[in-house]
This record gives structure tokens, C-alpha cells and sequence, in this order.
């Protein structure tokens, strides 16, 4: 076979393929191209915060999700013209999509006194078992002493 005769068979070799694969492509393209189930973010909603006396404060919320909810934690800080103090406090989730989570507050302990009156922020962070988080809108609330509410 010359050269020329080898290079057209090689050619024509590359054409049948390119519209064989040209098929596999398209059939694949419209198999993956099927609407899929879309998976939303988890969902923070009905965040209340009580305190029914001076030494705590508890902060709730409804979280839901596609997927089980593998952790749920408030983020607040305590605003005051001294210096703003936050942290973290995690709830106790049993799992489930849909779960009432709820932390508490120590307000009058050794390590910290939150005098009623004070202002706080809040915001809390959802998260599923599949790693999809999502966060509150941040909310103030006004420590009070609820047995005089």
C-alpha cells in the first residue's frame, strides 16, 4: 500500500468513526440532559428565642431539608459599648428532614453575667447529611426577664 493509499484508509477510518462517536456523544448528551431532581438548601424558619427568667436564654427554630439534618447551630453575639462577645451553640438534632432545634443560654454563671436589657444577634446555621448549610437572616433580640413579660 503507498503512502497516499494508507493515508486515505487512515482518513476514511477517522471519518466512520467521528459519525459513529458523533452518535455516542449526542445519545449520551441527551440521556445526562434529563431534568433531575434539584436539591434545595436546608431551611431555618419560626426562629423564636424565650427567656422565662434572668439566667438563660433559649433560642429555637424549625430546620428542614431535602436530607436528614446532621447539625444545627446558633451564632449570636452579645452587643455592648465595651466590645461585642459571641460564640456558637449547638443543638441536639436526632436527624430527620424536618426537626425543632433549640440551645440554651447560660445568662448568670461564673464565667458570664448577660444583664436583662442587653442586645443580642442571632443567626442560625442548618446543615444535612449531605454537607449542604445554609444560615438564617441575622435577628436582635432584647434580653429580657420573662416573668415580668
Amino acid at each position: 500500500m503507498t503512502e497516499g493509499a494508507r493515508s486515505g484508509a487512515f482518513r476514511d477510518a477517522l471519518v466512520g468513526f467521528g459519525l459513529a462517536g458523533s452518535a455516542l456523544v449526542t445519545a449520551v448528551s441527551l440521556l445526562l440532559a434529563q431534568p433531575g431532581v434539584a436539591i434545595a438548601a436546608p431551611q431555618a424558619s419560626n426562629a423564636t428565642v424565650e427567656s422565662p427568667d434572668p439566667a438563660s436564654i433559649t433560642f429555637k427554630v424549625r430546620a428542614t431539608a431535602d436530607a436528614d439534618i446532621a447539625s444545627a447551630i446558633v451564632n449570636y453575639k452579645v452587643l455592648s459599648p465595651d466590645g461585642n462577645v459571641g460564640g456558637s451553640l449547638r443543638s441536639e438534632v436526632g436527624g430527620g428532614k424536618s426537626v425543632d432545634a433549640s440551645a440554651t443560654l447560660q445568662t448568670n454563671t461564673n464565667e458570664r453575667y448577660i444583664p436583662t436589657g442587653t442586645q443580642i444577634t442571632y443567626a442560625w446555621t442548618i446543615t444535612d447529611k449531605n454537607g449542604a448549610s445554609a444560615t438564617s437572616p441575622e435577628a436582635t433580640v432584647t434580653f429580657l426577664d420573662g416573668r415580668y413579660q
